[in-house]
């Protein structure tokens, strides 16, 4: 008889499946990039594959402590009678997003 591999951590067993379907386009790429980088595991590169997208998504998501709101404003253009010379970009503000409410605690 065999002996079976004990799982260390029960918690990292997989027994929960799931599947996905391709179209004829996605599975050729897909068989040619296993191809042409030698992946001999496609059900691990996959399984990689989708949980370091996830793991990127939600660490560019998460809140950060001082975190500055994108600038929303274009690019100003320097205009000249001639083609423009310079493109301005205006930072944001460093504190826009913080709205102190000092007489708030005065009024309870």
């Amino acid at each position: 008889m065999e002996k079976k591999k004990e799982i260390k951590d029960p918690e990292l067993k997989r027994i929960h499946r799931k599947s996905m379907m391709l179209n004829t386009k996605e599975f050729k790429v897909f068989e040619q990039y296993c191809t042409r980088y030698k992946v001999s595991n496609k059900s691990q590169f996959m399984r990689e594959s989708i949980v370091n997208s996830i793991l990127k998504r939600m660490d560019e998501d998460a809140p950060t402590l001082f975190e500055v709101p994108k600038a929303k404003a274009t690019p100003k253009m320097v205009v000249t009678h001639h083609a423009p010379k310079q493109v301005i970009h205006e930072s944001p503000k460093l504190f826009d997003c913080v709205q102190l409410d000092l007489f708030a605690s005065a009024a309870l």
